[in-house]
């Protein structure tokens, strides 16, 4: 058995799971208006990934049905990064 863990900065993925998870069309009278106040953040777009999700994105089937568990990483925030480096005794 082999165990692929892949990460990076997959730019441009954040629209195409926007894509898919948007609700209606943006069109008509009972439609909802997009604001900039509306938007996700992209940890919380990342958290709705799906395998479909990253073959739309251009990577191929085959690698993806290798993937059995897709997942995502939250954000760091500025006091939790400050905590990482200098907590530990090797700071």
């Amino acid at each position: 058995k082999i165990l692929f863990i892949c990460g990076g900065a997959f730019a441009g993925l954040d629209k195409v799971i926007e894509q898919r998870a948007a609700v209606g069309s943006g069109i008509g009278f009972g439609a909802d208006v997009k604001t900039s106040e509306n938007k996700k953040t992209l940890s919380s777009l990342f958290k709705k990934v799906e395998p479909e999700d990253l073959v739309k994105y251009g990577l191929i089937p085959e690698f993806i049905g290798r993937l059995p568990v897709v997942t995502s990483l939250e954000e760091l925030s500025e006091d939790a990064l400050i905590q990482m480096l200098q907590e530990p005794k090797n700071a």
